[in-house]
């Protein structure tokens, strides 16, 4: 951040803030620093799309490093849980975690105080997703999915920081590709 003061010789007040301007590839190294926090095998970041009504809206996969399965994956988390994840959204700021099918499992009591289970659905990993809500253009979750999610309590709340700033910058991002030159 740049905070610019004003100098001693009195000529007008300039204060300044700035963040540095983020690409895809910022976002992708931020995830993959809190992939190996959480001792997850993949990322993926999901907005809202649609506006008005509930019925309208919906979760859609941005950024994820599934690579050829980004598809298949996301298909398959979005139709486990993606009703849940939506009513999830409008009612609690708790992350949400399940357990995956088989040797998919999420430690449960670590966890809880600050987290909220979800049925597993017939997804094949285990994972944690992190609430973002940031006004319309801004919701979504920050998801991460392995074989085995233990996480704890200071890790699933400094992780929960770290999304909701990472979906700060990618808004800002995104708002400075729309404006005018």
């Amino acid at each position: 951040m740049d905070i610019r003061l004003p100098k001693a010789t009195g000529s007008g007040a300039e204060i300044r803030l700035s963040r540095p301007v983020r690409r895809t590839t910022d976002f992708v190294q931020a995830l993959q620093v809190m992939q190996k926090m959480v001792g997850a095998r993949h990322f993926a970041v999901l907005r809202v799309s649609g506006n008005g009504m509930p019925a309208s809206r919906k979760l859609v996969c941005v950024l994820s490093n599934w690579a050829a399965q980004t598809e298949t994956s996301a298909v398959e988390l979005l139709r486990c849980h993606g009703a849940t994840m939506m009513e999830h959204l409008e009612r609690s700021m708790l992350p949400l975690f399940w357990d995956g099918a088989g040797d998919g499992l999420a430690a449960d009591g670590v966890m809880r105080p600050f987290t909220s289970k979800m049925e597993s659905g017939g997804m094949s990993s285990s994972g944690i997703a992190f609430p973002v809500r940031l006004g319309s253009a801004g919701n979504g979750y920050v998801v991460f999915t392995g074989s085995f999610i233990d996480l704890s309590s200071e890790i699933v709340i400094d992780t929960h920081m770290r999304c909701c700033q990472m979906m700060i910058d990618m808004l800002v991002a995104d708002e400075r590709k729309a404006a005018p030159a």
